[in-house]
């Protein structure tokens, strides 16, 4: 069988983006995505993305279909142009392809021994399988929140991941020897939360419910999607030493109060609260929402406009 290869290079912003068009558009082939390391092609592409076609009859008319989705990316300067190419058969990069985010996590597509990126004796994998169903874990406000988990997380912790979408920092904190909720209220994120710590092997340390904190319920979709049906609230009597929450800015700022409470029964000091998934336009908003409930700012990563901020309960 020969195959059809459709490669581009693009930004950590938009990998998410091609993946969700792709879906829209019917493609359930794996994406392979590998670090864009050409030095013939000195630009600010961040990695480059495969995918694999089986050569039929209907081929032209899907490579056609893609490109048309993947257009706009294009034009706005997030992608290079589609590059259209045929192979004899998939290689083996693509499919056992790896990628790092902060220091100790190795993001992998299979359960097969890698190459690349050269493993350490503390790295820590986690393997997603290569489908489009949500989230590629590669945006830069995954591996901002990565970077603070690193630093914060103890073993023995209880946590809460909320807006745990493609399940990478639940499954970071469980093996990093916390105790896990993870919540969504998209229920295909609690699909891929689910699949993901099953393949983890963390099942035992991460509990996956749909639902929210508090008046997250009232929000809507958290990422803007379709409204969302009746969910469970997430009971704050159960405490937490750390929540991290990778969502839009004006759902931290709503959820300001609840994070609070959920926090403060616990016996410990900890207190720990990272929000991510908003860029610096909003970061003085954030911060005065948990500055007046009681919070102390205690870190900020950044990655270009992405930002994740530390606080704590004072």
């Amino acid at each position: 069988m020969t195959w059809t290869e459709l490669s581009l290079d693009t930004t950590h912003e938009a990998i998410d983006w091609i993946r969700t068009l792709l879906a829209t558009h019917g493609v359930t082939q794996p994406l392979a995505i590998q670090p864009h390391c050409t030095q013939a092609d000195p630009t600010d592409w961040d990695f480059t993305l495969h995918l694999y076609l089986s050569s039929t009859a209907t081929m032209n008319g899907q490579v056609q279909a893609i490109a048309d989705a993947l257009h706009p990316l294009h034009r706005t300067g997030q992608t290079s142009l589609l590059r259209q190419h045929h192979v004899a058969e998939i290689p083996a990069a693509a499919q056992t392809s790896a990628t790092r985010c902060g220091q100790r996590v190795v993001l992998q597509n299979s359960d097969r021994p890698l190459q690349s990126p050269r493993p350490h004796a503390n790295d820590i994998p986690i393997t997603l399988k290569p489908t489009l169903s949500f989230g590629s874990g590669l945006h830069p406000t995954t591996s901002l929140c990565v970077r603070l988990l690193e630093r914060s997380i103890t073993p023995g912790m209880t946590t809460l991941d909320l807006g745990s979408g493609s399940g990478i920092l639940s499954i970071l904190m469980a093996k990093l020897g916390a105790t896990v909720l993870a919540a969504d209220n998209d229920p295909i994120a609690v699909q891929s939360t689910r699949a993901a710590v099953q393949d983890n092997h963390v099942a035992d340390r991460v509990t996956v419910i749909q639902g929210s904190l508090g008046q997250g319920n009232d929000l809507g979709h958290w990422l803007g999607g379709d409204a969302i049906a009746h969910q469970a609230v997430l009971d704050i009597t159960p405490s937490f030493d750390l929540i991290v929450a990778n969502i839009f800015a004006r759902i931290h700022i709503a959820l300001a109060p609840d994070f609070r409470r959920a926090l403060e029964r616990s016996p410990s000091d900890h207190g720990y609260l990272i929000t991510a998934g908003y860029t610096d336009d909003y970061e003085q908003d954030v911060s005065a929402a948990l500055s007046n409930t009681g919070f102390i700012h205690r870190h900020t990563e950044r990655i270009g406009e992405w930002i994740a901020q530390l606080h704590q309960l004072a």
